[in-house]
């Protein structure tokens, strides 16, 4: 028997919570919703929660203060930070407080967060794992990976910021 991994969307805006909830939900996959940093802690507390996927901002507080308690009480659990407005500023703070993924609410995110909570999962509660990886793609530079053991340099990773700051698509 298969188990379902336990997805809890914390987002205040019910409209873009759903629409998250609709991008992340799988047959293998049960994906909760709750408004709060109080109803997320509750789930955390009650449940077992295998990745928070969490708003900016929050009817009682920020997304970040919440990821900052969710580190202190429950330790290693997955959790990605989905930002509708975020900024560089807030990508700083996020990984300074062990975000597990920053994942920006723009153009391809639904692509770029299923990936950021597939990798979670696969690693289950252990974001340690995915340390160099995380740093690789969000780091607010362009960043790019060549196979120096092939001739011609091919590439063979780009992280976001480069295809951003050149306007080259990541296609290898």
């Amino acid at each position: 028997m298969t188990t379902r991994s336990r997805l809890l969307v914390v987002d205040a805006d019910a409209t873009r919570a759903t629409e998250t909830a609709d991008a992340l939900s799988t047959p293998d996959r049960q994906v909760d919703l709750v408004s709060t940093a109080d109803a997320a802690l509750t789930a955390l507390g009650d449940d077992a929660i295998d990745c928070v996927i969490c708003e900016r901002d929050l009817e009682d507080g920020t997304g970040v203060d919440l990821l900052r308690t969710v580190r202190d009480v429950h330790g290693d659990v997955p959790f990605v930070l989905l930002p509708a407005d975020g900024d560089e500023a807030l990508a700083e703070t996020a990984v300074a407080r062990d975000v597990t993924a920053y994942v920006r609410r723009v153009d391809d995110w639904r692509e770029r967060l299923e990936t950021a909570v597939s990798r979670a999962l696969e690693a289950g509660r252990d974001p340690t794992g995915l340390l160099k990886e995380r740093a690789l793609d969000e780091a607010p530079v362009g960043i790019t990976i060549a196979d120096a053991r092939d001739p011609e340099l091919p590439l063979i990773y780009a992280n976001d910021s480069f295809e951003e700051l050149t306007g080259y698509d990541r296609e290898f």
